[in-house]
């Protein structure tokens, strides 16, 4: 149980690169399948969320060999609107269904594209559709709603007095369902009234060909060098993605192993780094006048990591390894924590880190993975507080950073600013 956190950490730093991975893998053959072989069916499902927000599913059903399917809508401007891929594993005899969700749909003609293969992709299905919205939804413009939403998710939320400017922090989770919004009425106005978003990480800066160069072993090594056979087999084993071949895999750097392990594990579960809090607070803020900056950049983030031996990194991606069936029950009490505002509860899951420690050979990681990032965020905050700009901060950092000793509200504290709950 103790690598839940360091799940959280990696998640949103890691996606960029598992993206970038998945669209790099090469050399697979021309799938042999014509468009004969395949029974589609499709139909579209309309549904009105907690935030009144229209979603609309192409569900499609695909009868047909066991293959590897990417399936594509395409928007009466010819703009992809919707992907999903079905895999092998995923396929049965009997069909197969996938829902690609049309982002922001209007009326008009739709295409519906399936393609078989993993890179020598071959057209197999191909055809138009009409859609027109059935439901009626919220008018964009009109967000009192969502903003006065006092039954929403709370997160954990503080006010930092004493400064020159007025700063709040609110405790993100990097992994989400959509039963997790909307926000509490709270945070949806003090986002909507700050001048500046600030995240762990502005994501828009990330280069994933430097990430690349830093998460790969030099060349013609192995990872089987370093970590035994035997946990690279779970490993191949968990992750399971016929993107993701053991050949590609074994270039990896051990503890970035064990980031893929701690996403497909979230996954599994039924959460997703695209339904983390920050990808949520981004959104809200794209079509406002609202800065979004960085708390850290990469090599704060990757640098505990880089420090670990290689022996440290097998033991690490070991723990990862055998916490796999326990991390449902805890992701799920987490996220209820989360969304009532829970710092007690939160707080339990930094003391579950500390059993990190319990193994001479990651003495330290705990300290350089959450203190000594604590202590660096709470300085460029304190440059926030007594900024001479006159900006209202909106900071979103991981929860278990502000909470437990030796939290980012702590270090404030110590530094003689006031922290107080926004609920209280």
């Amino acid at each position: 149980m103790m690598d839940n956190f360091m799940k959280l950490v990696l998640v949103v730093v890691l996606l960029p690169v598992l993206v970038l991975v998945t669209g790099c893998i090469g050399n697979v053959s021309e799938p042999d399948i014509s468009p004969e072989d395949l029974d589609v069916s499709y139909e579209v499902t309309e549904e009105i969320t907690s935030e009144d927000k229209l979603m609309v599913d192409v569900e499609v059903r695909i009868e047909g060999p066991e293959e590897y399917y990417n399936i594509d809508v395409f928007d009466p401007e010819d703009e992809r609107v919707g992907t999903a891929t079905i895999s092998s594993d995923e396929m049965s005899p009997d069909g197969t269904t996938v829902n690609p969700r049309m982002n922001e749909p209007v009326s008009g003609e739709y295409t519906l594209f399936i393609e078989a293969g993993k890179t020598e992709e071959i057209e197999v299905f191909k055809e138009t559709f009409s859609y027109s919205p059935e439901k009626d939804v919220q008018d964009k413009d009109d967000e009192e709603k969502e903003i006065d939403f006092e039954d929403g998710s709370k997160g954990i939320f503080y006010e930092v007095h004493g400064g020159e400017n007025e700063v709040y922090l609110f405790g993100s989770l990097h992994f989400g369902t959509e039963d997790m919004y909307p926000f509490h009425g709270k945070v949806n106005h003090t986002l909507h009234d700050s001048d500046v978003l600030g995240l762990e990480l502005d994501l828009t800066e990330v280069s994933e060909f430097e990430m690349m160069e830093e998460v790969m072993l030099e060349e013609r090594n192995q990872v089987t060098d370093i970590i035994s056979q035997e946990t690279f087999n779970k490993t191949v084993e968990i992750i399971d993605d016929p993107l993701l071949d053991r050949t590609t895999l074994k270039h990896f750097k051990p503890w970035y192993l064990a980031s893929l392990v701690q996403i497909y594990i979230i996954e599994r579960a039924g959460y997703s780094p695209e339904l983390g809090v920050e990808i949520k607070l981004m959104e809200k803020v794209s079509d406002e006048d609202i800065e979004i900056v960085g708390i850290e950049d990469m090599e704060d983030q990757m640098q505990p990591f880089y420090e670990l031996s290689d022996e440290s990194q097998e033991i690490y991606l070991e723990h990862t390894i055998e916490t796999v069936d326990e991390n449902k029950e805890v992701l799920d009490q987490m996220a209820s924590d989360w969304k009532e505002g829970n710092i007690e509860g939160i707080a339990r899951y930094r003391n579950i880190t500390q059993n990190v420690s319990t193994n001479g050979s990651l003495d330290g990681f705990e300290e350089a993975i959450l203190d000594e990032r604590n202590e660096q965020m709470a300085a460029e905050i304190e440059g926030f507080l007594d900024s001479e700009e006159e900006k209202t901060y909106f900071i979103s950092v991981g929860s278990l950073h502000l909470v437990g000793e030796g939290s980012i509200p702590e270090n404030l504290e110590d530094k003689g600013y006031q922290v107080e709950n926004m609920y209280e």
